[in-house]
């Protein structure tokens, strides 16, 4: 019975770690896609007003990310900036209405917006006015909400147009637009039930408001967005108003995809923190072999005692076996799962069909070094832990009353 706990404590313990690798792996992998996905699609950095919907000066703001950019180097350096408008609209198309936030890109900065042009699905990404008429782009959220396709007119209509309406008692015209294309980003609901994209000028009329609401900023390494985004903070509010107040807010593309990357730690950490149960659950069944052991060789322990070994030697002993346990348990578990990742990175085993509109051709998985050390040295870590109480009741051994049992 006793060998058979030491065989289930091995079993588990080698599970529960190949366990810990391969998920921890897969979600390296899922937090990889779906952050090139957030890279791809928005801004890296973005300068908004600390209050209010415009920025104080548009021109000042650009001028002082020109310098910064002027002055970088590697490993994080601007590759392009451009400023937008960002409104609230009402949407309307053939008795249909939908809210919709609404973005107006300049031209000179179109080509920054790689992510949408190449998310959009359906049609091209044309934000600009064609043959003199204005054109959008829109998410496919608000294209199956408003039954829209290539082609079809809508109308833009402000809030304050509404205002208007309704102290007037008439019907709102808006501005009206092409539909030009359809996207779908992947990346937030938000972005694909919200987001409709439009021309500087457009949106710029159609608000009467011509100031820039943001400034959108493309890094060459978005990853380490973080030092620059404290460097533009600093530099935007060096001469803040008297008040003390901030007037521009700086936020990375984590700040903007809030929601998703928290989502994404909790949900990592709450796996990590179930599957480690597995190698708790494990121990405990060290911990009841060894100490089934002890209660079995109580006479065995007595005769050692009284050969001269002292109880420290005897305590040191159910240490490393319990250690020797979790060493080799933890090695068989860290290899399978290494193994199983490597196999799913190199063959594929679990594979998707892109044409079906998968966003990639095989389960992702990424093996960081970092993982596998810390869930070998937590493996390791409850293994020691479970051989204390065994190795402390062993050493404790009375030798008249273990001989006298016996």
């Amino acid at each position: 019975m006793i060998t058979v706990v030491g065989i289930a404590s091995v079993v588990g313990i080698v599970i529960g770690t190949a366990a810990l690798i391969i998920v921890m792996s897969l979600f390296n992998g899922l937090h990889t896609v779906a952050t090139d996905l957030m890279i791809g699609f928005g801004p890296h950095l973005q300068i908004i007003a600390a209050k209010g919907s415009r920025l104080p000066d548009p021109n000042a703001v650009t001028k002082i990310v020109d310098d910064i950019a002027q002055s970088q180097a590697e490993p994080v350096r601007i590759i392009g900036s451009t400023s937008t408008i960002r409104s609230r609209m009402i949407i309307q198309s053939e008795g249909k209405t939908g809210i919709a936030e609404v973005i107006g890109i300049q031209r000179s900065g179109a080509s920054l917006y790689s992510g949408p042009r190449k998310a959009t699905v359906i049609g091209s990404f044309t934000p600009h006015p064609f043959d003199g008429i204005s054109s959008v782009v829109v998410a496919a959220g608000i294209a199956e909400r408003l039954r829209l396709f290539i082609g079809d007119t809508i109308s833009l209509i402000t809030p304050q147009l509404i205002e208007h309406s309704i102290l007037t008692m008439s019907v709102p015209s808006g501005r009206r637009a092409v539909v030009r294309g359809i996207f779908q980003s992947n990346t937030a609901r938000a972005v694909d039930n919200t987001f409709v994209y439009t021309d500087y000028r457009t949106l710029a009329s159609a608000t009467h408001d011509s100031t820039a609401s943001t400034v959108d900023i493309y890094l060459n390494n978005p990853r380490n967005a973080g030092d620059l985004q404290t460097q533009l903070a600093s530099e935007l509010n060096k001469n803040q108003s008297d008040s003390g107040k901030l007037q521009y807010a700086v936020h990375s593309w984590q700040d903007l995809n809030k929601g998703l990357v928290d989502t994404m730690k909790l949900e990592r950490l709450g796996t990590f923190i179930v599957l480690a149960l597995i190698v708790l659950v494990a121990s405990f069944n060290v911990l009841v072999s060894l100490t089934l052991g002890v209660v079995e060789k109580r006479r065995d322990i007595a005769v050692l005692l009284t050969m001269g070994l002292l109880p420290a030697d005897i305590r040191r002993i159910y240490v490393i076996q319990g250690l020797t346990i979790g060493s080799v348990s933890v090695v068989l578990g860290v290899v399978i799962g290494v193994v199983i990742c490597l196999g799913q990175q190199t063959f594929h085993w679990i594979a998707f069909d892109v044409n079906k509109g998968y966003i990639v051709p095989a389960l992702p998985v990424e093996m960081h070094v970092t993982d596998i050390v810390i869930t070998a040295i937590i493996g390791l870590i409850l293994a020691g832990s479970a051989a204390l109480y065994p190795a402390s009741r062993a050493s404790s051994t009375n030798i008249s009353d273990a001989i006298r049992v016996e």
